[in-house]
């Protein structure tokens, strides 16, 4: 699970971390349900969806970056940023805020107000981000409270279909990654602690995404974790399969 970085946007498949992991334990099936521009809450959604469908289940890796928080909530940043780069010149961005107890409340997407002139006045564009800016302040402070709600959920998930849930730190801010690094383990979330700072040698060139390089160095970092921990029988990198289950699958 998770956004563009592991979806792997512009390299070739065969550069993404996802399948260097299928290469490295060719006897189960990699399956990749990232999305570009997801965060927590969509991936959630996506994994409530998928994770049933799925045949012995062993783990489940959420690849996360800190800027997940912002995407979470429908921050006027987001949405402004979204907006700039559709050819509607609008986005709609489903959200979450705090709830009762533990819980979070889904909404239906946030965009911006259509107001009339918006494509002849500088001054209504101004007026439409404002009210988005107003509208998304409360939220906005409840970004990381809900993000971290959205992955307690995704573990319990986990749980229930008789998986493991990890937490892979793909790139953070430094305040951001020490607060994770802190945080998750010691509220019951593994935390794989891959976060390696995306510099020009390491992305795509005119992107802000991984390189092949970048996604050898995530895949041999998450292939450690997995044999450190020993999960289920990923540390021996044998697998007891029947006979019908000897082709792997890698769905994209």
């Amino acid at each position: 699970m998770g956004d563009s970085f592991t979806f792997g946007w512009a390299v070739s498949d065969d550069d993404t971390y996802a399948w260097k992991l299928q290469e490295r334990w060719p006897q189960v099936a990699v399956v990749n349900r990232a999305g570009p521009g997801y965060g927590t809450l969509q991936s959630l959604v996506v994994l409530e969806r998928e994770l049933p469908k799925l045949r012995r289940p062993v783990v489940v890796l959420y690849g996360f970056i800190t800027q997940h928080e912002e995407r979470n909530v429908a921050t006027s940043d987001w949405i402004d940023m979204l907006a700039t780069h559709s050819e509607s010149g609008n986005a709609h961005v489903p959200y979450a805020t705090l709830g009762a107890g533990d819980t979070v409340v889904r909404h239906q997407p946030a965009s911006f107000p259509n107001l009339p002139l918006r494509d002849e006045s500088a001054f209504v564009t101004l007026l439409e981000r404002d009210w988005v800016q107003l509208e998304a302040w409360q939220r906005t402070a409840e970004r990381r409270e809900v993000t971290e709600r959205l992955m307690f959920a995704m573990r319990d998930l986990t749980a229930r279909e008789g998986a493991t849930f990890a937490v892979v730190l793909l790139t953070a801010s430094r305040e951001g990654g020490e607060h994770y690094v802190q945080f998750l383990p010691a509220h019951g979330i593994d935390l794989f602690d891959c976060a390696i700072v995306v510099t020009p040698i390491l992305r795509v060139p005119g992107e802000i995404h991984p390189n092949g390089m970048l996604h050898s160095m995530y895949a041999s970092c998450i292939a450690a974790n997995l044999v450190k921990r020993d999960i289920a029988w990923l540390g021996g990198g044998v697998a007891p399969l029947a006979a019908a289950d000897q082709a792997p699958e890698l769905l994209r």
